[in-house]
């Protein structure tokens, strides 16, 4: 795989390894545009399409999220999303430690919420909170405390609620992750090449 390719050159790969559209369609060069507006929406921290001359071109990471997340089959796009930006992250990760680059990875979530603080964390309502909450096993339920008449649910309940009911929340963390890796590797100057 070249680091860097085009629509034309990714369609022609797609085609010639019999990938189809969710419907079981053969890929068009317009899926590979579609697939390339989406990637730009939802990634564009992510800096995976360059503009060389008047048609997009396609980093390796970029191409191998149109492979297997936007025409991937089986999974949601949010699914495979976060499937893929693990992956992303475990071969950054391991990257950095192969060429002794220092790098921090924070947690997802370090302390114990409120259901405003979670709300506010995922973006969304505090009573959609509080029902995702209750979708939890008891186990997990009863793992919260009140102090100062506010009820506080544990760290590590408010990282599976997260991941569970607000995977986008998720998603954007391993997001940030994935292009805090990528700089440090960049600083260095070591790129990461596709074989």
């Amino acid at each position: 795989m070249k680091n860097i390719n085009s629509v034309k050159s990714i369609h022609y790969y797609l085609v010639k390894h019999n990938y189809t559209t969710a419907y079981g369609y053969d890929i068009t060069h317009k899926d590979v545009l579609k697939g390339v507006q989406v990637m730009r929406a939802k990634h564009s921290k992510c800096e995976w399409i360059l503009y060389l001359d008047k048609y997009p071109k396609i980093l390796a990471d970029g191409f191998l999220w149109l492979q297997n997340v936007y025409f991937s089959k089986g999974k949601s796009l949010i699914d495979a999303d976060i499937t893929f930006f693990e992956q992303l992250v475990e071969n950054y990760k391991s990257v950095c430690d192969a060429e002794n680059v220092n790098y921090i990875i924070p947690l997802f979530i370090n302390d114990d919420m409120t259901y405003d603080d979670i709300a506010a964390f995922v973006n969304r309502k505090r009573s959609t909170v509080k029902k995702a909450f209750y979708k939890l096993p008891t186990d997990q339920k009863n793992n919260s405390y009140y102090y100062k008449n506010k009820k506080y649910i544990a760290s590590d309940v408010c990282d599976n609620l997260c991941k569970k009911y607000f995977k986008q929340s998720y998603l954007h963390y391993l997001e940030n992750l994935y292009v805090s890796l990528k700089n440090n590797l960049l600083e260095e100057g070591i790129e990461v090449i596709y074989e």
